[in-house]
């Protein structure tokens, strides 16, 4: 049985719902789930609770069964279409609660292990654009811990939660994809409406800057960081503790102590200096870059939800000077700390 109660002793995983997913979308085909479980040896049961873990392995011999069955090259890209917030669980609807894209993909990037250990993914800034982009592990003997149909309904899904947070009419401006170049391509030019290029090298979803930075209006802050304390501890109990959210963790308990030393985290951590960093360089992050996302986050929550002074946030997020504070904020938003209270007002 390769599905199984936490934690899971497998290199590379998934959460359950991404097969009840799977299983909802090939029903849509009226093939027969349940005969294909049991050839994999998978209890219908088990693989619809969301507490269980599922080999990404397996998961990739059941994509390359359901476009088989269902007749379509594009059974991937279909299926992640259908995601929702609640596919994801608790990390689906912290997604939701963002001021913005740009928020909802660093968030996703951060705690993405929840929902799978099978890849990474970087956020990259250009001149008028953010690339996204995810590749696959690979094991000690060089092979992938997915294939691309995973990929393929991995890529749909996150421009569907896009599509679900921030705007039914979200369209990207480039999308990349690994999968072969299909007889059909129709699918995925109506899907994406915006350029899509097969047989790369993982996936890549280009955004523009508007969208990525514009703000959410329905955004929680609140709300965001009470499910980020259940994504954390699902984490934990999966038994895939992560560097980078541990360092995070540090970093805001330290926020407001004076400057913080990359050697003294990399201590608490049990690491050398060297070995924190090659942790954050893959990430695509480095240790700078980390304590200015903290000091956003922070500060969005802050200026929303606290009746401090500018001053007083200032030093709570550890600026010398209000003034550094209000720098710092016009590059995250657009707007200084005081004009942007006042519109959220």
């Amino acid at each position: 049985m390769l599905i199984a109660k936490r934690p899971l002793n497998s290199e590379f995983s998934i959460i359950g719902t991404w097969l009840a997913l799977f299983a909802e979308s090939l029903k849509s085909y009226n093939c027969d789930t349940v005969s294909l479980f049991e050839e994999y040896d998978i209890s219908p049961t088990q693989a619809f609770d969301p507490d269980n873990r599922i080999d990404a392995r397996l998961l990739s011999k059941l994509w390359e069964a359901g476009v088989q069955l269902s007749g379509d090259e594009a059974f991937g890209l279909r299926t992640g279409a259908r995601a929702h917030p609640g596919t994801f669980q608790a990390l689906g609807l912290m997604l939701c609660c963002s001021s913005s894209l740009k928020e909802h993909l660093q968030d996703w990037i951060q705690y993405s292990i929840a929902f799978s250990t099978a890849g990474y993914s970087r956020l990259q800034e250009g001149p008028d654009r953010y690339y996204y982009k995810t590749r696959l592990h690979r094991d000690k003997q060089g092979n992938a811990s997915s294939n691309a149909i995973a990929l393929d309904a991995t890529v749909a899904a996150v421009v569907q939660l896009c599509r679900t947070h921030y705007d039914r009419r979200f369209t990207p401006l480039k999308i990349k994809l690994p999968i072969r170049k299909p007889a059909d391509r129709q699918p995925y030019t109506e899907y994406y409406n915006c350029p899509v290029e097969f047989d790369c090298d993982g996936y890549e979803i280009q955004i523009s800057k508007s969208d990525m930075e514009s703000p959410i209006p329905h955004g929680n802050s609140v709300l965001r960081q009470q499910l980020e304390h259940a994504v954390v501890d699902y984490i934990s109990e999966q038994g895939q503790a992560d560097v980078i959210i541990e360092l995070r963790t540090l970093i805001q308990e330290r926020l407001s102590q004076g400057p913080i030393r990359q050697e003294e985290l990399a201590k608490a951590l049990h690491l050398s200096v060297r070995s924190l960093q090659r942790h954050l360089r893959a990430r695509g992050t480095c240790f700078s870059e980390l304590i200015d996302d903290v000091r956003r986050e922070q500060a969005m929550l802050h200026i929303r939800h606290s009746k401090s002074s500018i001053v007083e946030l200032g030093e709570l997020l550890g600026f010398s000077t209000a003034g550094n504070f209000s720098r710092s904020f016009k590059r995250w938003t657009g707007t200084s700390p005081l004009q942007y209270r006042k519109h959220r007002l």
